[in-house]
């Protein structure tokens, strides 16, 4: 069996998604996962959906530090829709986290 594999960098995938989308892949592994950090207008999270890829796999050796947004971008881009839409998110465990690590919160 032959597994056509691609290698490319962020910036090459976010010119060209189009004709890399074309290709069909089916597995994507995204290194240096930090980097996709904002949820809303980041060009390279669009770049990589408009992949398709049912599997996808996100690599970081920076953990997600104390930025509950960032948690949910990276999570919705390998598992797109499992926490629900970012403002329903936020409502539901964003705020109610934030509240609790103030000290005066009730």
């Amino acid at each position: 069996m032959v597994w056509p594999v691609l290698i490319t960098s962020y910036d090459l995938l976010r010119r060209h998604a189009a004709l890399l989308a074309a290709a069909a892949p089916q597995l994507l592994v995204c290194d240096e996962g930090h980097r996709l950090k904002i949820c809303a207008g980041n060009k390279t999270i669009t770049a990589l959906q408009q992949l398709g890829c049912p599997r996808k796999v996100l690599l970081t050796g920076t953990p997600i530090q104390n930025d509950l947004n960032e948690f949910f971008a990276l999570l919705d881009l390998v598992n797109p829709g499992c926490l629900g839409p970012l403002p329903a998110f936020r409502r539901i465990f964003a705020d109610p986290i934030q509240r609790s690590c103030n000290r005066s919160a009730t």
